[in-house]
């Protein structure tokens, strides 16, 4: 569910923004440990791209404030 409010809130955003994202998204990414499955590593790309976004556009996505 807060991944589809992320990528719902991220569509509303200018592109510029969304591109923020992205990037500050990317100063995070570091290679998946050995010990990590895959599944869970994309799971944890899906959090820091909501802390990053909440960070850096200074906005959570509208479905987090209810």
């Amino acid at each position: 569910m807060a991944v589809r409010a992320l990528k719902a809130a991220l569509r509303e955003l200018p592109r510029s923004a969304a591109l923020e994202a992205g990037s500050a998204l990317r100063s995070r990414i570091a290679p998946r440990p050995p010990g990590m499955t895959r599944r869970r590593y994309q799971r944890s790309l899906q959090l820091m791209l909501l802390s990053a976004t909440s960070e850096r556009l200074g906005l959570p996505p509208r479905a987090f404030l209810l």
